[in-house]
């Protein structure tokens, strides 16, 4: 019951604070996500793994500041390769044809790409409404996240 409350607050509080918009089509591409996985822990672990540093989610940052954000990328790049292709194998294993493994793989990685662009428009409104925040208001770990100085 708990939960339940704490999930119908936060709910409200997204909702208060970013727009019905934005919480519909989050939750949206959450509940693709979770079903193209059907729901599979391994799967959903694997691809936080994989999302967790991935540089196209920063491509703003890439941009706007004109430098890579990560500072082994290369290493990074190696070690999602791999994860991916754990991913990939488990999956194969998982599905009873490889044609329906793939299906399910490309869906997966359609939607994962669509984050990105949901992702900057949730940075920029933070950042708008964190514009006139002092520098006390806001917890140091948040400001590196997004980039606040």
């Amino acid at each position: 019951a708990e939960s339940e409350e704490y999930a119908v607050a936060r709910r409200q509080l997204s909702c208060y604070c970013y727009g019905k918009q934005f919480d519909l089509q989050f939750n949206q591409l959450c509940r693709s996500i979770k079903k193209i996985s059907d729901d599979d822990p391994i799967i959903l672990q694997l691809m936080m793994v994989i999302l967790t540093f991935t540089e196209s989610m920063l491509v703003e940052d890439i941009v706007v500041n004109e430098q890579p954000v990560l500072m082994n990328s290369k290493q990074v790049y190696e070690a999602q390769s791999i994860y991916l292709s754990l991913l990939f194998r488990y999956m194969i294993e998982k599905y009873a044809t490889y044609y329906q493994a793939a299906r399910q793989y490309s869906r997966l990685i359609q939607k994962t790409i669509q984050m990105p662009v949901l992702l900057r428009t949730y940075q920029q409104l933070l950042r708008e409404q964190l514009d006139d925040a002092s520098d006390e208001e806001i917890n140091p770990v948040l400001k590196s996240i997004l980039r606040l100085h």
